[in-house]
């Protein structure tokens, strides 16, 4: 996922298929992408455990950090860009977070019935609790294109959980967002960086902003008894780069934050239409150094607020299920 300057954000999924080289463990030269992960956490383990390491927790987590480690180095050689953050979530963590956002509304094109994944939903538009939710997006079988099928699945549920956020006013409310940041941190691994200000530009997503691809498949193929994805690697760099763009950054010299002198003294005046968005950004400087003075919403007779120099922020636009997206079966 690539947010620009502008705004705007670019998502790819990545089918876990996708047949790419691969030199991190002896004796293969390509794998499924998706194999990365499991590969090298166990080779790892296994030299650790070669090495004389015998506790299985320690076994456990360096292999787990050299499989995230692995997929990462796969992800950027496949695509050609550097990733900066990432979060790793399972189905447990994918569970919860489902429950404590109370569930996600999608529209189905079809009723769908599959015992391998536990979907059972009729047609038409609904709202799934955490358990069906985590069936929706993985189920694969009866789709005509199976693993892509299920990506765009997972697509509809990101863009429908953003927009819920947003609707809800997680982003803009620093309790809201503070739990979330919490359930995350419990259940995803997430790298160095995510923060509020980080959480709060993935609110992008909700904005109807956001435009969702895959990448693209050549053709499928069997190798050593496998089905895998064919792909073309220099075609899907040159449509990464011409989604997201090339242009190396201009450089930048970094100084660090000077810290607030304990005499200055901060009144806040709430003149928009959150309630209560006075005491929590005051709450805020104060964690930063500031010292509070008056909190309250503004009254008659106070001054305006400068006007700005930018134009005002688009409103989130709602989810729209013209006839159930064709793309979600």
């Amino acid at each position: 996922m690539h947010v620009g300057a502008d705004g705007k954000v670019v998502a790819f999924s990545i089918p876990r298929d996708d047949w790419v080289p691969f030199a991190g463990v002896p004796g293969y030269n390509h794998i499924k992408i998706k194999e990365a992960y499991g590969l090298t956490k166990q080779y790892v383990a296994q030299q650790l455990a070669n090495q004389g390491v015998s506790s299985q927790r320690e076994l456990e987590t360096r292999g787990r950090e050299a499989g995230r480690a692995a997929t990462l180095r796969a992800v950027r050689s496949l695509t050609g860009v550097p990733i900066d953050y990432f979060a790793e979530v399972n189905l447990a963590g994918f569970y919860d977070l489902a429950e404590t956002l109370g569930g996600v509304e999608v529209c189905l094109n079809h009723a769908v019935s599959d015992s391998y994944s536990g979907a059972d939903f009729p047609a038409g538009l609904q709202r799934l609790d955490a358990a069906q939710a985590l069936a929706f997006v993985r189920q694969r079988h009866g789709l005509d294109n199976g693993d892509l099928d299920r990506t765009h699945r997972q697509q509809a549920f990101l863009s429908s959980v953003m927009h819920d956020l947003q609707d809800s006013g997680t982003f803009t409310n620093l309790d809201r967002l503070d739990s979330l940041m919490a359930v995350a941190r419990k259940d995803v691994v997430l790298s160095a960086g995510w923060d509020q200000d980080l959480f709060r530009r993935m609110g992008e997503l909700a904005g109807g902003n956001v435009e969702f691809r895959t990448l693209p498949v050549v053709r499928y193929d069997n190798i050593d008894g496998q089905d895998v994805n064919i792909i073309d690697p220099a075609a899907i760099k040159a449509e990464v780069a011409a989604a997201i763009g090339t242009g190396a950054p201009a450089a930048t010299t970094t100084t660090p934050a000077a810290k607030p002198d304990p005499s200055t003294v901060v009144d806040v005046v709430n003149a928009g239409s959150i309630s209560g968005m006075a005491s929590q950004v005051s709450s805020a400087l104060r964690k930063h150094g500031y010292t509070a003075g008056q909190v309250r919403d503004r009254q008659a007779g106070d001054p305006r607020p400068a006007p700005s120099n930018t134009a005002p922020a688009p409103k989130p636009t709602r989810r729209i299920w013209p006839a159930c997206s064709a793309s979600i079966r």
